[in-house]
């Protein structure tokens, strides 16, 4: 009798391979460090879970104060990737579009990050695979993919 029983634990171990991997790049990603031996990232908490954080390295800072709340709308630019590298979404593709958005409807690791950037503030955000899909699958994106995105806030629509 012909079983896929083979397929079905190539499938599995492939994808707890790339847990393991994304696991491993967040938890290094921790401990980078600059060339005066800071911490490239900051840990970012959601106040709603104390216990995951996302990463963050800003670039630029904006000059206002203002930061969204988990009700507002916001206007970004981003680029988003695999740790391997693979692109997966894009507003660069056409900067003139920029992608606008209530923050409540994008991942956790998104809101997470935004809540504490402020318009002008651009920064890479390292999304560990809880604040992000988790297990799902969303096109390239593999389940229990780390996420990297660069993101500059354009602006806030308080609601």
């Amino acid at each position: 009798m012909f079983a896929c029983k083979n397929d079905t634990e190539d499938t599995v171990t492939k994808y707890l391979k790339w847990n393991k991997q994304n696991m491993e790049y967040f938890e290094n990603a921790k401990t980078l460090t600059d060339e005066n031996g800071n911490l490239y990232y900051e840990e970012v908490c959601p106040n709603w879970d104390t216990t995951s954080c996302v990463l963050m390295h800003r670039y630029t800072y904006g000059e206002s104060t203002e930061t969204p709340y988990y009700t507002s709308s916001i206007k970004v630019c981003y680029r988003g990737e695999l740790i391997d590298g693979t692109g997966f979404d894009s507003t660069h593709v056409s900067p003139a579009n920029p992608m606008t958005a209530k923050l409540s409807s994008l991942v956790d690791g998104w809101a997470a990050a935004l809540e504490k950037m402020h318009p002008g503030d651009s920064c890479r955000v390292v999304i560990p695979q809880n604040l992000g899909y988790g297990s799902i699958s969303r096109g390239v994106i593999k389940p229990y993919s780390t996420l990297i995105f660069d993101i500059k806030l354009l602006e806030i629509t308080r609601q």
